[in-house]
């Protein structure tokens, strides 16, 4: 398989950047996503906090999901997509929905990454969704730990002047292959709308309501990468749902194992 930047390049050019225009809250947008048309069963993939719709690249090339349509977009603010006036979990949920419709598809799938996570559980409350897989996705108020709680208790001048710029230096000097892959990503973003989703994204996952949701759903799963240990503050929380874990990768792990997490993702979405 490509290495990840290859493959955002490669998806691009053999599938391109389709535009379309959206209306949320009476403020038009144009968003960029990557789709391809294999099939009645569509796969949306949603992306996290500061990345892009090309995390899901290798999905393009992957064989176990030839047979499928796939779709992978920009949330507002991220990408090559502007920004909302206000950028909420609801906001990027109507972002989405909009997309999903325009597609037209018979079933549809969500694989949902970190924020995401949170977005598609949204999503899955307002239409029928064939599988929900939530891929490390915000359930309860620790998944806000590693970025979007320090992110939301900064003020909103301190992090749209330092705090943005600063991570986004931090990220470009790791050495870790998915974090140089955030580190691409998240310098793209508008920092306004990192400062806006965090929050909101903060309230959502404290409340309870996230958690409820994702249980509600009939047909889903848990993706996660690496040791369980990553997610034992959650598991316990998830007896009754199907759990995977993609090996030697971490929090992206459709970056650091495409291969693997593919594999797992066709699985899934197979067996629904």
């Amino acid at each position: 398989m490509l290495s990840s930047f290859a493959a955002e390049q490669a998806a691009v050019s053999m599938f391109g950047e389709c535009l379309g225009n959206t209306f949320v809250e009476k403020q038009e947008l144009q968003l960029a996503t990557m789709s391809r048309k294999s099939g009645e069963h569509l796969i949306v993939f949603m992306h996290g906090i500061g990345c892009a719709k090309e995390c899901y690249a290798d999905a393009f090339q992957a064989a176990e999901l030839a047979d499928f349509s796939l779709c992978a977009l920009d949330f507002p603010g991220h990408g090559q997509a502007p920004s909302l006036r206000e950028n909420t979990v609801e906001a990027y949920a109507e972002v989405a929905l909009d997309r999903i419709e325009a597609v037209g598809a018979k079933r549809v799938s969500l694989v949902a990454h970190s924020m995401g996570g949170a977005v598609g559980l949204l999503v899955a409350q307002r239409m029928d969704v064939a599988c929900f897989v939530s891929v490390e996705g915000n359930l309860v108020a620790e998944d806000c730990a590693l970025v979007s709680a320090k992110t939301a208790r900064m003020s909103f001048d301190m992090f749209t002047t330092k705090g943005f710029y600063r991570f986004s230096e931090r990220l470009r000097q790791s050495e870790r292959k998915d974090v140089q892959a955030w580190a691409r990503w998240y310098p793209q973003c508008d920092p306004v709308a990192i400062h806006q989703i965090s929050r909101s994204l903060v309230d959502w996952s404290d409340g309870g309501q996230l958690l409820e949701y994702f249980l509600n759903i009939k047909n889903r799963a848990y993706v996660y990468g690496g040791a369980e240990e990553r997610v034992d503050y959650l598991l316990p929380l998830l007896k009754h749902t199907k759990t995977y874990s993609v090996p030697d990768s971490g929090h992206f792990a459709m970056v650091d194992n495409p291969a693997g997490f593919y594999e797992i993702v066709a699985g899934i979405v197979t067996e629904e």
